[in-house]
């Protein structure tokens, strides 16, 4: 009896983590995946007044970026960066935007990607801490942790730096 309550419990525990790190990635997260993956309508658009390119520092682009006027469906105006612009944009040029960050984002599945990485990334402590209680209480007794933990500090990393690498 205490050996099944002690299982339930454990899954219940488990199911709890998830969903608090599912929650926390989202808040954390989920403006930014919002405006790059181009959920929902547009917030506004941005009158480009000039852009610039950025370096790596080996001479080598790595993105564009925009200064401009963004106009929001209510008619507001205020300058804003058009951060990561997928093209050197022509002064003048309109283009549609969703907000994140105090940012302007176009659509763009490569940073979309990188969003959703970080995202993992966040959640990964949280994903592991499931696991092993799963693990723990289909067999009864405490999961052998090493591995968890060297995953739990690695898995992170790698997600991280694969997201930085994508922008």
């Amino acid at each position: 009896m205490l050996r099944r309550l002690t299982r339930l419990l454990a899954v219940l525990a488990a199911a709890l983590v998830l969903a608090a790190s599912g929650w926390l990635a989202w808040w954390l997260l989920g403006d930014g995946l919002r405006a790059t993956a181009g959920i929902g309508p547009a917030d506004g658009v941005v009158r480009v007044a000039g852009c610039h390119t950025g370096d790596d520092g080996d001479g080598r682009t790595t993105a564009f970026a925009c200064e401009g006027t963004f106009a929001a469906a209510t008619g507001a105006e205020r300058p804003i960066v058009l951060a990561d612009a997928q093209d050197a944009y022509p002064r003048g040029t309109a283009v549609p935007v969703r907000l994140a960050w105090g940012k302007a984002y176009e659509t763009s599945a490569r940073e979309a990607a990188a969003v959703i990485l970080l995202g993992c990334a966040v959640a990964c402590p949280g994903v592991l801490t499931a696991v092993w209680l799963l693990v723990s209480a289909r067999s009864g007794r405490p999961a052998d942790f090493d591995a968890l933990v060297v995953l739990g500090a690695a898995l992170p990393l790698a997600l991280t730096g694969v997201a930085a690498a994508m922008k």
